[in-house]
């Protein structure tokens, strides 16, 4: 008996896990869109430095994987993606390179998974002034300039950008330029001159 009762804890334990992991993961519309938003800006310490600490959600509308390659804004010299990791008992911050989402995924940039941070504070940050976050995908994506405010508008976010791919060429409407081929057109395997 007490067998079976620690085997439908350790269910529990499993299934409440397995739910708490994919917590801030979710799915979005196939809109060919790349979105990211900005939810919470804060001033606090991070590694005993002064920085901004942002949570965001990023996601992928494309029909494609897209990878976040790298981070830079104009409110601090150093912007990072950390991974966030319970070693006994103690969250750790693991600084990660990249961040990469299937098509249609999203996900939310803050606890329990990750967290956004921005160190070497510039006075225009250090004051609340508006700044920008540049996000760096890779090459079919580009990049994009986020905006953001400490003050929150009537989206209830701080900041938005997007990166509109646009309809594929299928959709879109222009007829491609194609030139049929036909048998008279080919002598020998080899196109006429």
């Amino acid at each position: 008996m007490r067998n079976a009762r620690l085997f439908v804890v350790g269910l529990l334990v499993l299934f409440s896990a397995r739910l708490v992991s994919s917590a801030n993961a979710h799915t979005t519309d196939l809109n060919n869109r790349v979105t990211f938003y900005i939810t919470a800006v804060a001033q606090t310490q991070v590694q005993g430095e002064a920085g901004l600490v942002l949570h965001a959600v990023l996601d992928n509308g494309t029909r494609n994987r897209i990878t976040l390659r790298d981070l830079s804004s104009t409110a601090g010299s150093k912007v990072v993606l950390y991974g966030i990791k319970r070693l006994y008992g103690v969250e750790t911050l693991l600084p990660r390179r990249t961040l990469a989402l299937r098509s249609g995924q999203g996900v939310e940039i803050a606890p329990p998974d990750y967290t956004l941070v921005i160190t070497g504070l510039t006075d225009k940050a250090r004051f609340r002034r508006p700044f920008e976050l540049e996000l760096t995908f890779n090459r079919a994506i580009g990049a994009m300039t986020v905006p953001v405010t400490f003050l929150i508008n009537e989206e209830l976010e701080h900041g938005r950008g997007v990166i509109d791919i646009g309809p594929p060429a299928a959709l879109d409407g222009d007829q491609a330029e194609v030139q049929w081929l036909s048998a008279d057109d080919l002598i020998d395997g080899v196109s006429k001159p």
